[in-house]
């Protein structure tokens, strides 16, 4: 199984010596919605540690940018083992179901007409949003914006960091709780992936030590299914629309930190992480 964790550009030089082993990272587009040049810092630290870049634009079915991405997946760098793609990562906000399945469709269509030995290292495929799917009032089931193609299903998955009363979490979703919908779903012979997953550092849990173990129990639920690949931790910030007593309104991904006040500041920490137990990095 394939674990890495995503960054963002302007915390590489922070990252890198403590992420010197990262199997595979998400790289977000440009402004325009397409790919960042091979020389984006992002996929030179990929290069540097040896891992696979899993990469989103948003051309949303505009036949002239999907032109211009195939032109540049022509030149995909040798050092690229396989790069992994997707368009509109997390639709249900953006676009209606209709809309975005024929979109993927358009996208998918050019990427199975490459030539075959580009082809044979781009693994494209959905990548749809589990609070949105799963949370009450949502859309209950991933068929409604799954277009039914690609290499693979990729679902981004999100633990909430709210609890009753406007005020923060105070544990941690079961594990096998938080994955069984994902896992029930038939995703038609594709693969399973999570491209983000994350919980944030939550103010009761002092040292990390209980969202080390969260981890730990839905890397030990995954490696039972039979067509997971794998998954990208979200090590990065988020932010929500509304504030949450505990939290603030940013939300802190990365494994070195924790929520502490009702302000939403955070505090490092220095444990021993999961990421150092399952993966052989070293030094978080």
């Amino acid at each position: 199984m394939k674990i890495g964790a995503t960054i963002v550009k302007d915390e590489i030089g922070y990252w890198k010596p403590k992420l010197a082993k990262n199997e595979w990272m998400r790289i977000f587009p440009n402004s325009d919605g397409m790919l960042p040049s091979w020389s984006d810092p992002r996929f030179v630290y990929m290069k540097d540690v040896g891992g696979q870049p899993f990469a989103s634009t948003k051309l949303d079915g505009d036949t002239d940018k999907i032109k211009a991405l195939r032109t540049r997946l022509l030149e995909l760098p040798d050092w690229i083992s396989t790069l992994w793609l997707t368009d509109r990562h997390e639709p249900e906000g953006d676009f209606t179901a209709s809309q975005y399945k024929a979109h993927f469709k358009l996208y998918y269509d050019m990427i199975k007409g490459l030539p075959a030995a580009i082809r044979a290292r781009v693994q494209c495929g959905p990548v749809l949003t589990r609070q949105a799917t799963e949370n009450s009032g949502g859309l209950g089931t991933y068929a409604t914006y799954d277009p039914g193609v690609g290499d693979f299903f990729g679902v981004d998955m999100y633990g909430n960091s709210w609890g009753s009363g406007g005020k923060a979490a105070t544990s941690y979703v079961d594990p096998k709780t938080f994955l069984a919908k994902v896992k029930a779903y038939d995703s038609k012979g594709r693969q399973k992936l999570f491209p983000e997953i994350g919980y944030v550092g939550l103010p009761f849990d002092a040292d990390g030590s209980k969202r080390a173990a969260w981890i730990g129990g839905i890397t030990e639920e995954l490696k039972t299914w039979s067509n997971f690949v794998g998954y990208i931790w979200w090590n990065a910030n988020g932010k929500e629309g509304s504030s949450i007593s505990g939290l603030g309104t940013k939300r802190y991904f990365q494994l070195d930190r924790r929520h502490t006040g009702t302000d939403g500041s955070y505090k490092i920490l220095n444990p021993a992480h999961p990421l150092n137990k399952l993966n052989g990095y070293k030094g978080i």
